[in-house]
């Protein structure tokens, strides 16, 4: 199982793994002028912090917070997130229980208000960003169990960081995605299907490539097509018509370019196990076009063939 968990995490690693290349639209690359626009709520796009708990271990004092990281049109991704305090820096220990939802945002006598539902339908909370006398205070509060938001545990949070409306990187791939189509090139032979199903290209891989799958890991994968795509400023979920989603930290202002074995899983799985490559996108008409160039490794470990996947994604705008 480990090798498919690898597999999500490589679909769930393309689209923000790669280095940016903005398509100009000229005669001599025949794209498209760039027609992607910035979603209607970028300036609520942010990745917020609050203090969830403390608690000790092995003489360390471990902080617990959620976070919530917002897109610009009207998704969100959020976890939790454990850490301690290092020599120079904060290390985080681990990240987990990655949700995602969509948010609706009222604004009343100065101040905001972003109202968070999970996928799943369960209020999650809201973020309630106040301005008085030219002060801004930024507040969280949590739900009950009624699922009513319960002012009285309302808890001042940080805003962790944000999407840069000067890097149009950030501008073009903040919010949410449809996989128009896969192509997925390898030994000569083409694979091409409207959408991502994980289980098709899982089963393509295995029985063109000789990549090493087997039945039961297989059979886990049915069902794990491709909903959406949100990518915020430093999160990304992969989210499935079966209702699973598999979520990751980013972050998007670091990643100048892309080496596919430097990714490794939270739960200590290294993607490298499973494929190597290096990747871009570029961004043409209102497509962003996803390519890795790399190669997955067959059933014999010092074995390797080359593989290129595309991917086409159409953004939602909301």
């Amino acid at each position: 199982m480990k090798k498919i968990i690898s597999l999500l995490a490589v679909a769930l690693a393309l689209p923000f793994l790669f280095s940016c290349n903005k398509e100009n639209g000229n005669a001599s690359n025949g794209a498209k002028p760039v027609t992607l626009i910035q979603g209607a709520n970028f300036n609520l796009a942010k990745t917020y912090s609050s203090i969830k708990g403390t608690w000790t271990e092995g003489g360390e004092t471990i902080t617990t917070r959620t976070v919530v990281s917002t897109s610009s049109d009207g998704s969100f991704i959020s976890w939790d997130q454990d850490e301690k305090e290092a020599t120079k820096a904060v290390t985080i220990t681990r990240k987990y229980n990655f949700q995602t939802g969509t948010y609706a945002v009222t604004v009343k006598d100065g101040k905001t208000t972003i109202t968070l539902t999970l996928t799943e339908g369960q209020a999650l909370g809201a973020i309630v960003v106040e301005e008085s006398a030219g002060n801004v205070t930024v507040s969280f509060i949590p739900v009950d169990n009624a699922g009513n938001l319960n002012e009285e545990q309302k808890a001042e949070i940080t805003i962790q960081s944000e999407a840069n409306a000067g890097n149009q990187d950030e501008v073009y791939t903040n919010g949410t995605w449809i996989v128009s189509e896969t192509i997925a090139t390898a030994r000569g032979l083409n694979f091409s299907r409207p959408g991502l199903d994980i289980h098709e290209i899982a089963s393509w891989a295995r029985e063109n490539i000789g990549v090493e799958i087997k039945d039961e890991d297989l059979a886990e994968l049915k069902g794990y097509k491709v909903k959406n795509i949100v990518i915020t400023d430093s999160a990304l979920s992969l989210n499935f018509e079966n209702g699973k989603s598999f979520a990751s930290n980013i972050d998007i202002k670091q990643y100048n370019g892309f080496k596919i074995e430097n990714f490794v899983e939270d739960t200590g799985n290294n993607i490298s196990d499973y494929i190597n490559g290096t990747g871009r996108f570029d961004f043409s008409g209102d497509l962003c076009v996803l390519t890795i160039s790399g190669s997955f490794k067959t059933n014999k470990e010092s074995e390797s063939t080359a593989t290129s996947i595309i991917l086409t994604l159409k953004r939602i705008n909301k």
